[in-house]
């Protein structure tokens, strides 16, 4: 894969470190840039000037997944220390695959996140950023436990933890990641 060519510098002051709202500026307000794709050039707007950019028969394409708050914090069984699991994409009702921040969990490895909800490892590689946790719960159950113990997953350069709602598009409807 070809990765230096989607590497670019961003500015610090240019970085989104608050909601829209908590910046002053509503939603539909926030900035928007537009890529010419016959010639190239880019163009520096705003989201509710979108209209301006469509032309007759285009397709817009929506993204209604709801913000899941994926960043869990459990405790692995063998060492006792505390591990992070952000849970990246659901591959059956209690399966997920998942980034697993800190010590390398291996094979058969136990993450327990509270008196209910526990995960274990069925798949790992250190070569691949990647792990498969199977929980031990599936479909409204867990997606209880996880909306109670976790916490949406935040831009280093976010300086403050701010509620799922903040996370949410206003097209959102389906629970899941994107």
């Amino acid at each position: 894969m070809v990765t230096n060519v989607l590497k670019f510098h961003l500015p610090d002051e240019l970085n989104a470190i608050a909601p829209p709202e908590r910046r002053g500026v509503r939603r539909d307000h926030v900035k928007m840039m537009v890529l010419n794709k016959k010639n190239g050039k880019t163009d520096h707007s705003l989201f509710f000037r979108l209209d301006q950019y469509l032309n007759k028969d285009d397709l817009i394409v929506l993204n209604s997944s709801r913000t899941v708050p994926a960043d869990l914090q459990g405790i692995c069984e063998r060492t006792q220390k505390q591990v992070g699991i952000r849970l990246a994409h659901q591959k059956s009702p209690s399966l997920w695959e998942a980034l697993i921040i800190g010590d390398h969990l291996k094979k058969g490895e136990k993450v327990k996140f509270n008196s209910k909800l526990e995960a274990t490892v069925t798949h790992s590689d250190p070569n691949q950023p990647f792990s498969i946790l199977q929980f031990n719960m599936c479909c409204s159950d867990l997606y209880n436990q996880i909306y109670q113990i976790g916490e949406p997953v935040r831009y280093e350069y976010t300086k403050e933890a701010w509620s799922l709602d903040y996370y949410q598009t206003v097209f959102c409807n389906n629970a899941g990641l994107c």
